[in-house]
């Protein structure tokens, strides 16, 4: 196995080199994080390592720690199998959601951060299954990360062994996700899997995305051909999957291709602002650019053609008020985010003032 397997490529060389302080350290890819620790592989093999205190110390947040799919850079203690991790190498691109610590509503003191999921991914198979899980609304959600991530979306509905209705679960997910694959598989069968093996390429790396018993571990099984990812009993009530998955994990397949399985997400906010949320929402905004005003709230507004578009059906109703709460949330993000800069850049200067003070005093 070599970088390259692994998903290394231009990119990742030239910011590699643009490190001055890269002497001694090595790139290896991360496979696993846990509490503390993490396992990175490179093309000698796997490691168990955690970052360096100088590191652990500037972090300002979530996301300047490693994620399942980072390049780090790490120095090796080849006969330990272990080594230190000393810096992230710039991300191609992420998937992330809003985490909020203590807290976070408006009338807390709640810290809002931003969580990567994955980095460094090309395609992203957004998984549903075909019952009770069944949500549009979650799929928009989704997409309004990938496409600001720059990446391609493939939208899977796993279970097609339990439903009778594929064709019509295909046509709404279509109706919502213009020219984006939709394919129908089963997990547990193998049916549909070489349609998703379509998207699968050496050195490029597809992420699954979905909630709690969607069957993505299942789907991933299957695709390797092994039992590695735990998977639990189908319950017969609902036909959902056990929530197994606890960790987010990269796999490297042996025929090529590089598969990276996530936790279910209960919910999921996306980290981003409200002029990023529009392009999954593209027939909505197309709607928007005929209204009356430029700065149309689309809400009560004469000459509004979204809400014209309402009224004549030509919109879902649905579809309307997600994209509205996810304008919404961007802008409190916004807000929030906007706030924690200002404070600490009010930081920053009283900081200085008191190192100054303190100079002038012991001259």
């Amino acid at each position: 196995m070599n970088l390259e397997d692994l998903g290394w490529d231009s990119y990742f060389k030239t910011h590699y080199e643009k490190h001055t302080d890269k002497d001694d350290l090595e790139p290896a890819r991360i496979t696993q994080e846990h509490k503390g620790s993490y396992v990175m592989i490179n093309a000698d093999g796997e490691y168990l390592s955690e970052i360096s205190g100088k590191m652990r110390y500037t972090a300002r947040g979530y996301s300047d720690f490693p994620a399942a799919g980072d390049w780090v850079l790490t120095k090796i203690f080849p006969e330990e199998k272990k080594g230190i991790i000393h810096a992230i190498l710039e991300r191609k691109t992420k998937f992330s959601r809003k985490a909020v610590l203590s807290g976070g509503m408006p009338d807390s003191q709640g810290k809002t951060e931003e969580q990567v999921i994955a980095a460094n991914i090309d395609t992203v198979f957004i998984v549903n299954s075909m019952d009770s899980d069944f949500s549009l609304r979650r799929i928009e959600r989704y997409m309004t990360s990938i496409y600001d991530g720059s990446m391609n979306p493939v939208i899977v509905l796993n279970k097609s062994d339990v439903t009778d209705d594929t064709d019509d679960y295909i046509n709404q997910v279509e109706s919502i996700a213009f020219g984006v694959p939709v394919i129908a598989v089963s997990g547990l069968t193998g049916a549909g899997l070489d349609g998703l093996r379509k998207f699968i390429h050496p050195g490029e790396t597809v992420v699954f995305l979905g909630s709690s018993g969607v069957g993505k571990s299942t789907i991933i099984n299957s695709l390797t051909g092994t039992d590695r990812q735990k998977v639990s009993s189908v319950r017969e009530s609902d036909h959902k999957g056990r929530h197994t998955t606890t960790a987010r994990e990269l796999i490297i397949l042996p025929e090529g291709g590089i598969l990276i399985d996530t936790p279910g997400m209960k919910e999921f906010q996306p980290w981003k602002g409200e002029k990023d949320t529009g392009r999954a929402f593209g027939d909505i905004e197309s709607f928007a650019r005929k209204c009356r005003f430029k700065d149309c709230s689309h809400e009560t507004e004469p000459g509004c053609a979204v809400q014209e578009a309402l009224a004549n059906g030509d919109l879902d109703p649905g579809r309307y008020r997600n994209y509205m709460q996810m304008k919404r949330e961007a802008r409190y993000l916004e807000t929030r985010v906007e706030k924690r800069a200002e404070l600490a850049e009010k930081k920053k200067w009283k900081d200085i003032a008191k190192l100054q003070k303190y100079y002038k005093k012991n001259q």
